[in-house]
């Protein structure tokens, strides 16, 4: 069962939004988990651009625990993964390394808000945002073995370096679970990747990737670009990923 924290009233919490200055509700975003819509018990919040989610909001959509303890968030999944932030620093401890990303924890109130984004993509989930109907779409994906595109600037300072060491060469490389898949140096912007679909086959995990071209009659501005994809990938022992070219089936840059 989740530790329970006292509450505060929701007019309470709107001035105490108002009076930071630097967090603001998110007013009239839903949430939906794979397909249905998910209620919150606290409004989403803003910080820093970034969408934070209350602590216990996030222990019930991954259906885990969540503990406050000696000015530590300790969030656990199901299947025992955890993570642990410091308030109102942007330290979490992932593993058994503290790192430091873009946005942390942190307190508003009696309320503790955690990056949404960061934290589910950590456990295994993909997110998806609609303008239109400004709903983000979370989607399990821990255990199925695949390919989940990340946001660059949720990254780790070491991950963010590993990517742009290795993007002005064409091929596949990893780090951890993070993979990246770089086209190499192209003459414009108007060359790309784009990931079509993936299947487990045996003990592989089959990406495949193709190779988008210029717009015909579109103009581009000459600039060398370094095209690639960025996500990761938590794959059950044993499984390895492997990336082909869409359009014809063999491995992508020979990997």
């Amino acid at each position: 069962m989740m530790k329970r924290r006292k509450t505060v009233p929701a007019l309470l919490l709107t001035l105490s939004l108002l009076i930071s200055g630097t967090i603001a509700a998110e007013e009239g975003v839903q949430v939906k988990l794979d397909g249905e819509l998910f209620p919150l018990s606290r409004e989403l919040v803003m910080q820093s651009g970034r969408t934070m989610i209350e602590v216990e909001d996030a222990a019930k959509l991954i259906d885990g625990q969540v503990e406050e303890a000696e000015g530590l968030i300790t969030l656990t999944a199901p299947d025992g993964s955890q993570l642990v932030y410091k308030p109102d620093t942007n330290q979490v401890k992932a593993g058994q390394e503290w790192v430091t990303i873009d946005q942390g924890a942190i307190k508003n109130g009696y309320d503790q808000y955690l990056p949404l984004r960061w934290t589910l993509e950590q456990l295994g989930y993909h997110i998806r945002w609609d303008e239109q109907t400004r709903t983000i779409s979370i989607s399990e994906t821990k255990g199925s073995g695949q390919f989940v595109l990340v946001d660059e600037a949720d990254l780790t300072e070491k991950e963010k370096m590993f990517v742009e060491k290795v993007v002005k060469e064409p091929g596949v490389y990893r780090l951890g679970d993070l993979y990246v898949i770089a086209r190499g140096q192209t003459p414009h912007p108007g060359y790309g990747l784009e990931l079509v679909k993936q299947q487990m086959s045996g003990e592989q995990l089959l990406v495949y990737v193709r190779l988008t071209e210029p717009e015909e009659g579109k103009l581009y501005a000459q600039v060398i670009s370094y095209p690639y994809l960025v996500g990761r990938a938590k794959l059950p022992p044993h499984v390895t990923m492997v990336v082909l070219d869409a359009a014809t089936g063999k491995r992508l840059f020979s990997e």
